[in-house]
């Protein structure tokens, strides 16, 4: 079955509710801890917000010096994809949460689409982002359907890493799908072996934590190997970046 086809079915769609206060509540947890998330609130639709970096430099960057470069202030892009791959594309991002990199991207990328399954998020992500920036709930079936073959490049930004095997599957279909011709998926997964095992830190083939939606699961390249022959997509590159706790793959379709 697509991923479309998937998101789009009574299972998924009766499901998604309960999935959607899940996430809430995990938004809320993060937004209520001792750290510095201003940033979640400034209303960038206002073009007195400028970035410290111009479109023509990010379309030289390589992946790494992307996922690094400050966008604005202390916020950096970490996004995995080189900058050809965003200036000017139409790029969605999968679990856009509260539109951080939404609102710094639409500065320099064509449209940007955010997806995620938190109505608290997503409400944030509205309330601040600029107009080119539009946000669908998972559990929209019209806005979701419409996006078949729109993106030129689909991103995780600390996405992936919160997703095993099995729910990984059905999220890259999905992004397979809404995927345009010669576009790429840039996956984020979660890499420490040495932790697995710790709490909320599994392997990529443990079932999901079902009281903690924001658990690690661990990523090896046979993992990443698998879900592109499961997912009808082809990797066309992986990274391993252990100090960044990351392992980053980008897929292709298979045409």
């Amino acid at each position: 079955m697509g991923g479309l086809d998937y998101v789009l079915g009574s299972d998924f769609q009766s499901n998604i509710a309960a999935q959607s206060l899940r996430w809430d509540k995990e938004w809320m947890r993060y937004l209520s801890i001792h750290r510095d998330y201003n940033f979640y609130f400034y209303d960038m639709d206002t073009p007195s917000y400028a970035l410290t970096v111009g479109a023509s430099r990010i379309a030289s960057f390589t992946c790494k010096e992307t996922y690094s470069v400050k966008l604005f202030k202390t916020q950096a892009a970490q996004v995995w994809a080189p900058g050809s791959a965003l200036v000017g594309k139409t790029v969605l991002e999968m679990g856009c949460g509260p539109g951080m990199f939404g609102r710094m991207a639409s500065r320099f990328v064509g449209r940007f689409i955010g997806i995620d399954a938190s109505l608290f998020a997503l409400h944030i992500a509205r309330l601040t982002s600029p107009k080119n920036c539009e946000y669908v709930h998972l559990g929209d079936a019209e806005k979701i359907g419409a996006l078949r073959g729109v993106a030129d490049t689909c991103v995780g930004r600390n996405f992936f890493i919160h997703h095993n095997y099995t729910d990984s599957i059905w999220i890259l279909r999905l992004l397979k799908d809404v995927l345009a011709p010669g576009g790429i998926i840039s996956a984020d997964f979660y890499y420490n072996p040495g932790r697995v095992g710790e709490p909320r830190r599994y392997t990529a083939a443990d079932p999901l934590d079902g009281e903690h939606a924001s658990a690690l699961y661990h990523f090896e390249e046979e993992d990443i190997l698998g879900l592109a022959g499961e997912c009808g997509l082809e990797v066309a590159s992986t990274e391993k970046q252990p100090h960044l706790e990351r392992h980053f793959a980008t897929f292709r379709r298979l045409e």
